[in-house]
């Protein structure tokens, strides 16, 4: 793999699932957590941790796009912040949890493929290079992991 794909990969990885030298993992957060955890709002029109989650999954898979690694809708709808499933218990958790990391996964697999030198290229929206989104969405968890951690979430570890 290419020495700045590498480096892309680790940071990527270094927020998401540790350890990294800023604080808390998204991740390792977000394993803590109850059910009941996950769907406690953030105040009274705040969003819940799930609602990140999706919202975390659904900008990976935006970004994926924008790399042209994906050409799909997002799995679930509306845009942005994803509506809840149905049926809100632990496997559903579970399924969307893996949703996100899915998502993480196949954003290093997208940059491990693109290399050095198509990094640096412009993304299909043309404004921000193909690194930048990378270094942009790892910024988008570790935003998102001190929002969570502020949240005021019972028993959040």
């Amino acid at each position: 793999m290419d020495s700045e794909a590498r480096v892309l990969v680790d940071f990527m990885d270094s927020v998401f699932y540790g350890p990294g030298w800023h604080g808390p993992e998204l991740y390792p957060t977000l394993q803590s957590l109850s059910v009941e955890q996950a769907l406690q709002p953030a105040g009274p029109d705040g969003y819940s941790t799930w609602q990140l989650v999706l919202h975390c999954a659904y900008w990976k898979h935006v970004i994926l796009n924008r790399l042209d690694a994906a050409d799909a809708p997002f799995e679930r709808a509306p845009d942005d912040f994803p509506a809840l499933p149905e049926q809100k218990d632990r496997g559903a958790w579970g399924r969307d949890l893996q949703l996100l990391v899915d998502k993480h996964e196949a954003l290093k697999a997208e940059v491990r493929r693109l290399g050095n030198a198509e990094l640096g290229q412009a993304s299909a929206d043309e404004r921000f290079s193909k690194e930048s989104l990378v270094l942009s969405i790892a910024a988008h968890d570790a935003y998102h992991t001190g929002h969570l951690r502020n949240m005021g979430v019972e028993g959040l570890a």
